[in-house]
C-alpha cells in the first residue's frame, strides 16, 4: 500500500493507486459521516423543516430519524423511506397538529413564486411549420391555434432535413391565423433607397453597425445592383448605415445578413463560433472585422478569411484562415468577438417547429426576492436552520429559518414582483398583451415565467 504521507517519485504520482487516495479517502469520510448515530436526526430534521413546518417535534423528528436508520428491510439512509415517514407522519397530516401554536412554515420567496408560476402554467406548447425568407421568419401551428399577440415573447425550437433556424426566443411581429412572425437573430428585413451611388438602408431595430464592417445585402425589389458583401461607409443613426453602390436612384426592400460571436486563436488555428446557424461550409469566403478582449494588444488582422473546417458537435463553429498573409504570433490564446458578411449564408430555410410561451430566463432576482435559485450563499440554503427571529416568535422557543430573508424591505419588493407578474404593468402594450390572450409573466411581461389566466377571465 502506498503511504499518503510519505514523499512520493514522479513514477507514484503515476500510478493509478496513488490517484485513487483522494477518492478513498473522500469516500471513507462520507461513510463515518453516514454512519455516525447524529447523522439521521440532523438530517431529518431539515428535511422536515424544508418540507413540512419549521419547528418539528422531538417525536417527529425520532419517528423520522427512525426510519433513515431502518427503511423495514435493514437498510439505513433510504430516502424515499424517509420522504415517505416525512409526508405521511400524523404531524404532516393531522388538522389537529395543524393548528398547534408555531406549526408550519414561512414559504421561502422564490418557492412562494414559483408554486404560483405553476398553479397558472400555459396548458401545453404549441408546434407547427416555418418558413424563412430572409429576416422574416413565419411559424404556422394549424389547425392548433397559438394564441400569441404581436409584441409577445415565444421560445422557439427548429427541425429540419436541410438547415434549421436558429433555436432562441423571438418577439412577435405579426399574427394572422394560426400564423405569426417573427424577425430572425442575423438578419434584418428592411428597406433602402439609393441618390448617386449611395444606398441608405434603414433597418427595423438597431443594428449594431460600425464603419469599415461589411453586410450582405439582397436587393428584394426596386432598381439596384446585384446583390453582394459590401463596406459599411457611414452611420448616422443606430437603425441607418449607408453603403456605396453603383446606380443612381432607386428604393424598396432588402434582407441585411450579418454574423456575430466569438473567435479564439491558440497557436495557429483560429476558430470562430457564431451566435446563429450561418449554414456555411467549406471553402466559404467571410468577411471578418475583430474586436479583442480589453487588455489584448494583438489580434486577427481584418479581412478575407476562407473556412476551412467545421465542428462535428457545433455546426456553428468554424476554423478559418486568412486568404492574405498570416495569423498573428502569440505566446497564449487571443480571444475576442467579432463581426462578419458572407456571400454564401443561408437566407432562406423551412421545416418544423415546436415552441414554448416561457422561457424560464428570470436571471438574478436577489433584489426581488431576496434569494436567487442555485445561488445559495451557504451550504446551508439561503437561512440558517436555527435560524430564530427576535421578538415573540423567538420568545415562544420557535424555529424560524425562513424569517432571516424576510424584512420590510423584501416583504414590499415581493409583493411588487408578484403584482409585476401578474398585471405586466411597465407598457399599456402588455397590458393590452395580458388582457387579450390571458397571458402575463414576470420580469414585465418578457416570457419569463409564463402564466394563463384566461380560464378565470
Amino acid at each position: 500500500a502506498i503511504d499518503p504521507y510519505a514523499t512520493h517519485t514522479a513514477a507514484q504520482y503515476g500510478d493509478p493507486a496513488y490517484q485513487a487516495l483522494a477518492a478513498q479517502e473522500l469516500a471513507a469520510i462520507h461513510d463515518q459521516i453516514f454512519q455516525h448515530p447524529n447523522f439521521g436526526p440532523f438530517l431529518c430534521r431539515q428535511l422536515i423543516q424544508r418540507l413540512v413546518t419549521s419547528t418539528p417535534s422531538r417525536g417527529y423528528i425520532y419517528r423520522v430519524s427512525s426510519r433513515f436508520n431502518d427503511n423495514g428491510s435493514g437498510v439505513r439512509g433510504d430516502m424515499k423511506a424517509v420522504i415517505k415517514a416525512i409526508i405521511l407522519d400524523y404531524e404532516a397530516r393531522s388538522m389537529t397538529a395543524s393548528n398547534a401554536p408555531g406549526y408550519g412554515k414561512q414559504r421561502e420567496p422564490v418557492i412562494r413564486t414559483s408554486q404560483f408560476v405553476r398553479a397558472f402554467r400555459p396548458a401545453n406548447n404549441f408546434a407547427g411549420s416555418f418558413n424563412q425568407d430572409g429576416g422574416l421568419i413565419t411559424v404556422d401551428t394549424a389547425p392548433t391555434a397559438h394564441r400569441l399577440a404581436a409584441l409577445q415573447k415565444v421560445q422557439l425550437g427548429f427541425t429540419s432535413l436541410a438547415l434549421p433556424a436558429t433555436d432562441s426566443d423571438y418577439s412577435v411581429l405579426s399574427v394572422l391565423g394560426t400564423t405569426f412572425t417573427v424577425r430572425t437573430k442575423d438578419i434584418h428585413r428592411s428597406s433602402w433607397a439609393q441618390t448617386s451611388g449611395v444606398v441608405t438602408v434603414t433597418t427595423p431595430v438597431a443594428h449594431g453597425f460600425s464603419i469599415g464592417q461589411s453586410i450582405w445585402l439582397h436587393f428584394r425589389n426596386g432598381a439596384a445592383s446585384s446583390d453582394g458583401v459590401f463596406v459599411i461607409s457611414t452611420v448616422p443613426s443606430t437603425t441607418t448605415f449607408t453603403v456605396a453602390v453603383a446606380g443612381s436612384t432607386g428604393s424598396g426592400e432588402c434582407d441585411v445578413a450579418f454574423l456575430r460571436g466569438v473567435y479564439s486563436q491558440s497557436a495557429s488555428v483560429l476558430t470562430i463560433t457564431c451566435n446563429t446557424l450561418p449554414g456555411l461550409a467549406p471553402p466559404s469566403k467571410l468577411d471578418l472585422v475583430f474586436t479583442p478582449v480589453t487588455g489584448q494588444t494583438t489580434l486577427p488582422a481584418n479581412g478575407t478569411y476562407t473556412i476551412t473546417s467545421v465542428s462535428a458537435t457545433d455546426p456553428r463553429r468554424y476554423t478559418v484562415t486568412p486568404d492574405v498573409g498570416t495569423l498573428p504570433v502569440s505566446s497564449g490564446t487571443l480571444s475576442g468577438s467579432f463581426h462578419a458578411a458572407s456571400p454564401t449564408m443561408v437566407l432562406n430555410r423551412g421545416g418544423s417547429a415546436v415552441s414554448g410561451y416561457s422561457d424560464w430566463n428570470v436571471g438574478d432576482t436577489d433584489t426581488d426576492l431576496g434569494q436567487t435559485p442555485l445561488r445559495s450563499p451557504t451550504v446551508f440554503n439561503y437561512f440558517l436552520p436555527d435560524y430564530q427571529h427576535p421578538g415573540l416568535l423567538a420568545s415562544g422557543g420557535l424555529i424560524t429559518p425562513e424569517f432571516q430573508i424576510s424584512s420590510e424591505t423584501n416583504v414590499i419588493r415581493q409583493a411588487n414582483f408578484l403584482f409585476g407578474g401578474i398585471y405586466s404593468t411597465s407598457s399599456t402594450t402588455n397590458l393590452s398583451i395580458g388582457y387579450t390572450n390571458g397571458f402575463s409573466s414576470f420580469r414585465n411581461g418578457n416570457a419569463d415565467m409564463m402564466m394563463d389566466f384566461s380560464p378565470w377571465m
